[in-house]
């Protein structure tokens, strides 16, 4: 139990970084690819928030693969 909320915990203050880090890279003027890598974060961020939501509320699912890796959202349709 207390593992299933540290990974729950760690995921959401994943996602909450990459959306702050998506708007500081957004306010700076002169940077290459600025758009590119705000559209990145933000999918990253909503990646991680949906990975905490299932972690939390789908008791039945694990979020993780046999190797390690957690899943991708595209490849299980059953979380859509």
């Amino acid at each position: 139990m207390v593992k299933r909320k540290m990974v729950q915990s760690n995921l959401v203050k994943n996602s909450i970084a990459a959306y702050f880090a998506a708007i500081e890279i957004h306010n700076k003027p002169n940077i290459a690819y600025r758009y590119e890598t705000v559209t990145l974060l933000i999918m990253n961020a909503w990646e991680l928030a949906l990975k905490a939501y299932v972690k939390k509320y789908c008791k039945n699912r694990s979020i993780f693969e046999e190797d390690g890796h957690t899943i991708r959202l595209d490849k299980d349709k059953t979380f859509l």
